[in-house]
This record gives C-alpha cells, sequence and structure tokens, in this order.
C-alpha cells in the first residue's frame, strides 16, 4: 500500500507539473523541480486520492468476485457440461413444486445436454412463449424432468425460465467435489456475466 500510495502521489504530482508552464531540469537521469507551488502539490494530492481508491474498489472487487466463483459439473442424460459459477447472494429463485434451490445456467453453455425439442425452442427463442413451451414440454418424453419457474428481475417483474432437474451437479469446495441432489437448473437464454468470467449464478442455499 505504501508504494502504491507513493507511485500514485508521485505521478499525480510530477503530471500536473509537467502539465503546467514551468520547466523542469534533468540532469544524469533525476529530474529536479525548483520551488514547486503549493497549489499543484495541493490538486495532485486530491488527484492522488481519487485514483488510488478507484484502482482499490477495482482490485477489491475482483478479489471479492474470485472468492465467490466456483467450478459446477452438471449431468443429464448421460451427458455433462463443467461450467464456472457464480454465488449470487441476493438470487431466491426456487421452484414453486418441490422448493428446490435454482441455478441459473447460459443456453449456450448446457444446450449439448438438453432434447433436440427443448434446444428448438431456445434456438428459435421462443421461450417467453408459454403456449408453446407448455405443448412442447407436454410432448417430449421428459415431461417429469422439466420445470416452469416464474421470476422477477429490474426491468422484467414477470419473467419465465424453463427448468429441469438434472441427474446430479457437483460442486468443487475446499479442493473436493460436493454432490448436490435437491437443485433444479434454470436456463437463461443470454450472457450472465459481461467478461464472460462466469456462465451460472449458484442459489446460497446450495453451498450452505
Amino acid at each position: 500500500v505504501f508504494y502504491a500510495v507513493t507511485f500514485v502521489f508521485g505521478g499525480a504530482a510530477l503530471g500536473l507539473y509537467y502539465f503546467s508552464e514551468d520547466t523542469i531540469d534533468m540532469v544524469g537521469g533525476i529530474f529536479y523541480i525548483k520551488n514547486y507551488p503549493v497549489k499543484i502539490l495541493f490538486f495532485s494530492s486530491i488527484l492522488a486520492i481519487i485514483l488510488f481508491r478507484s484502482l482499490w474498489n477495482i482490485i477489491r472487487n475482483r478479489q471479492i468476485r474470485t472468492k465467490l466463483l466456483y467450478k459446477l459439473v452438471i449431468e443429464f442424460d448421460s451427458k455433462s457440461v463443467i461450467v464456472s459459477a457464480l454465488l449470487d447472494t441476493g438470487n431466491a429463485l426456487c421452484d414453486p413444486i418441490s422448493h428446490a434451490p435454482v441455478i441459473v445456467v447460459e443456453y449456450q453453455q448446457i444446450k449439448s445436454v438438453l432434447p433436440l425439442e427443448i434446444k428448438t425452442i431456445f434456438a428459435s427463442q421462443q421461450e417467453n412463449n408459454l403456449e408453446l413451451v407448455s405443448r412442447i414440454v407436454s410432448n417430449s418424453s421428459w415431461i417429469g424432468r422439466f420445470r416452469m419457474i416464474p421470476y422477477s428481475s429490474l426491468g422484467k417483474p414477470n419473467g419465465m425460465l424453463i427448468g429441469f432437474k438434472p441427474d446430479r451437479v457437483l460442486i468443487s469446495m475446499d479442493e473436493s467435489w460436493r454432490v448436490i441432489n435437491n437443485t433444479i437448473v434454470g436456463i437463461y437464454n443470454q450472457r450472465l456475466s459481461k467478461d464472460e468470467q462466469y456462465q451460472a449464478l449458484i442459489h446460497p442455499e446450495i453451498i450452505a
């Protein structure tokens, strides 16, 4: 922290002074500044504080997010996928039938294990067409495994996710794999992370 503050403050002070009309002497690779203005020193201090707080928040947020990331293995119909998942502490999404906690996963990550009729719904972006979804799911041999999960979020107070009960879910915790049996996987047809750092959201009950 000491070195970071020193470098940020020194850089801000030198940068502000450099853009002023005063000259900087350089002898033997060393900068010499005579009569450094108190006004520039004051503004450079403020700039250094702003820069340091911004950088510190970015670093801290990245560290917190890294600690909340887990590896998941989702198994369904003798197939499996591995995804990176973020623990979403604000996630209270549960299956209305079994009340099992829901793991939300991007469609592009989970589609390889889905039945063809379900993939058809998402490929045509008709997952919000409840009449079509109900008709297709009711005619599927996997009708007992699929769910319609209501949810609400900012900008979408009455959303609906297609979900399914996997054979099992494995989560990497403390350098070992923990088996999660009572959970539902909700399929989301968009990206969950802009930087693609994770592809799923974990319900907090799952790691409790």
